[in-house]
């Protein structure tokens, strides 16, 4: 049983390293870019990569924010539980807007 989980795991692993991998080369980043563009480090990206860390959820969805990836891909709920920088910023933006329109 054991070691059934193990092999599930690892082929886990290597579905998300091979998947950040084919991302990332899509893109023609380097890994220091691709983790830039993230907010990741250049060596968690490569440690992602080669499948010796798994990505929190969290940086799953950062990642499918910034590349306009289906979370699925990751076997991640449809709606983040994290909001990116550009949701706050609209829910910011969308409470301002009413609350003009209440003042006039």
């Amino acid at each position: 049983w054991y070691f059934f989980v193990n092999i599930t795991n690892m082929i886990s692993k290597n579905k998300i390293a091979n998947r950040l991998l084919s991302i990332r080369l899509g893109h023609a980043m380097t890994q220091k870019d691709f983790g830039l563009e993230c907010g990741l480090s250049s060596s968690v990206i490569s440690q992602y990569e080669q499948g010796l860390r798994n990505p929190s959820k969290k940086a799953l969805y950062q990642i499918c924010n910034r590349y306009n990836i289906d979370p699925k891909d990751f076997n991640l709920p449809d709606k983040s539980p994290y909001l990116s920088k550009n949701k706050i910023l609209d829910i910011i933006n969308e409470r301002s807007i009413s609350k003009v329109y209440w003042k006039v």
